[in-house]
């Protein structure tokens, strides 16, 4: 089995004003650095999904970090970011290959969150305390042609996808390592490690 981290930050930022939410600091480090810091010891190897500013993130992250594009117009969603992810791996290793989705802007995801997805063996979805993290995914690289067909439908809501794809919810104990910064606001309580509640 080789792990593939996906850092989701492909997004538009609405709720930041349109900015690339990755690269807002986050104690000093862009977000989108920190979930790498935090992901490299859980993966083998891990991919980013940017939609924008490929050359700050190539400057940002080790030579050799593959920065993806989504392979859809229009800034389509995170789940857009994995099938740009599934598809960037060779065929022939998708069979033996899965791949950890977070959110850029989560700051204090588990550091033991792949750990404890994989624990079944199965597609799997973060719960913490009866609330579906979607955003955190163990899924094999070989269901890109599900990834890829429910997009095709016009659907792109990654929990709706995780249901349908049969993704075992798998439970963390700790609601608050799942916050996340949609906002500055958000951002600037999550420094000083403030609790905030969830939408």
């Amino acid at each position: 089995m080789r792990i593939y981290g996906l850092i989701l930050a492909g997004g538009r930022a609405t709720r930041m004003g349109g900015v690339d939410k990755g690269l807002q600091l986050f104690r000093g480090r862009p977000l989108a650095l920190n979930a790498f810091e935090r992901l490299k010891s859980q993966t083998d190897e891990i991919l980013l999904s940017a939609n924008r500013s490929e050359e700050v993130y190539r400057r940002l992250f080790p030579a050799g970090t593959k920065i993806l594009p989504d392979l859809r117009p229009g800034f389509a969603g995170p789940l857009a970011g994995l099938e740009a992810a599934m598809a960037s791996i060779p065929e022939g290793e998708r069979t033996c290959a899965w791949i950890v989705t977070v959110p850029c802007d989560c700051p204090f995801f588990p550091e033991d969150l792949v750990e404890r997805l994989k624990e079944f063996r199965t597609p799997a979805l973060a719960v913490a305390q009866g609330c579906p993290q979607p955003s955190f995914l163990w899924v094999p690289a070989s269901f890109l042609p599900l990834v890829s067909a429910y997009l095709d439908s016009g659907q792109h809501r990654l929990g709706a996808w995780a249901r349908q794809a049969g993704c075992r919810e798998v439970d963390f104990p700790d609601l608050s390592s799942f916050q996340n910064c949609n906002s500055f606001e958000e951002l600037s309580q999550a420094e000083s490690n403030i609790s905030f509640p969830r939408e």
